[in-house]
C-alpha cells in the first residue's frame, strides 16, 4: 500500500513518548508547553463552539432511537453522573498536553480547527493532522475501557464506536491512516487493580498508552454512512426508529446496569417501536 506519508513505527513512537514525558522539565519542553498554554484559551473556545450534528461521527453507532430522540429535543430522563462530565472535561483539557508530548516525540502535528463533511449527513472534527497523510485521534478512557482495548489488541473489537469514528474522519478527509492514542484516566489505580489478577501478576507494568494505526475500511465506512442516512431519513419523515437494544434487559443478573441499554438516557422510550 502506497501512502503520501508512512505511519510511524509504534514501538519507536512509544519509546519516544516515554522519553518526552520523562523530560517535561527540560528547557525545550517548558518552552513548548508555555506556547501551548498561551494558545489554550483559543483552542478551548473553538472546541466549545464546534458544530455538533446528529448523526455525528462519535455517536452514529449509538442506538438509532436514542439519537432520534436527542435530535428532536426530547428531554433526557436520567441525570448524567458528575464523574462523567468531569472525565469528558479532563479529556479536552489534556489534549494540549498530548499535543506537546507527541510533538516532542517527533510527530508533525497541526491542530484541526474546522469541521469536515463526513459523507452527506454528518460533520466532524478530527483532533489533528499528522504530516501530509495522517490523522490523530486522542482518547481519555476509563480504566475499564482501557483494559478492554488492551486485552482486545484491536480497536474494532475493543472500542467499536471509536473505530467507526476514525473511519468517518478518514472518509471525510481522504487521508491514508489515523494514529489512535488512548490513555487511562488513572493509570496508577488501574495498574494496581490489574496486578491483583492472576493473568497479570504482581509485577505487571501498565502501558502508558494504547496506540494503533487505523486504515480506511470500505465496509466499515459503508456501515457508518448507511446508519447516518437511515437516521437522517427518519428525522426528515418524522418517523421514530425502533430501539436497537429492545432485546436487552436494563439490568444484569447481579443487579448492575447492562451496557448499553442500562445507560439509556430515555428509559421510558426504550424497548418499543
Amino acid at each position: 500500500m502506497k501512502f503520501l506519508m508512512a505511519p510511524p513505527n509504534l514501538v519507536e513512537l512509544e519509546a519516544r513518548i516515554t522519553d518526552a514525558i520523562g523530560h517535561l522539565d527540560s528547557r525545550e519542553s517548558l518552552s513548548l508547553l508555555d506556547r501551548l498554554a498561551g494558545e489554550a484559551p483559543d483552542y478551548y473556545r473553538a472546541h466549545m463552539e464546534m458544530e455538533h450534528t446528529i448523526p455525528s461521527p462519535s455517536g452514529v453507532m449509538r442506538c438509532l432511537k436514542q439519537q432520534y430522540l436527542k435530535a428532536t429535543g426530547v428531554e433526557e430522563e436520567t441525570e448524567i453522573p458528575a464523574a462523567w462530565w468531569k472525565r469528558a472535561a479532563m479529556g479536552t483539557l489534556l489534549e494540549p498536553f498530548w499535543f506537546a508530548v507527541l510533538r516532542m516525540a517527533g510527530l508533525d502535528l497541526e491542530l484541526w480547527n474546522n469541521s469536515i463533511a463526513c459523507g452527506p449527513h454528518m460533520r466532524g472534527y478530527p483532533d489533528a493532522a499528522i504530516g501530509a497523510g495522517g490523522l490523530l485521534e486522542l482518547k481519555d478512557k476509563t480504566g475499564f475501557a482501557f483494559k478492554r482495548i488492551l486485552e482486545a489488541g484491536d480497536l474494532h473489537v475493543g472500542e467499536e464506536r471509536d473505530y467507526y469514528q476514525t473511519q468517518s474522519y478518514l472518509h471525510g478527509t481522504g487521508r491514508d491512516w489515523t494514529l489512535y492514542v488512548a490513555s487511562p484516566a488513572d493509570p496508577g489505580m488501574l495498574q494496581s487493580q490489574l496486578r491483583n489478577y492472576k493473568a497479570y501478576g504482581p509485577t505487571y507494568e501498565l502501558p502508558l498508552v494504547y496506540m494503533e494505526i487505523v486504515y480506511p475500511n470500505e465496509a466499515a465506512i459503508a456501515i457508518v454512512m448507511g446508519r447516518a442516512a437511515t437516521l437522517t431519513g427518519c428525522l426528515e419523515r418524522k418517523e421514530v426508529p425502533p430501539c436497537e437494544f429492545a432485546w436487552q434487559s436494563p439490568l444484569k443478573r447481579d443487579g448492575r446496569k447492562s451496557w448499553p441499554r442500562g445507560y439509556c438516557p430515555f428509559p421510558s422510550y426504550c424497548g418499543g417501536e
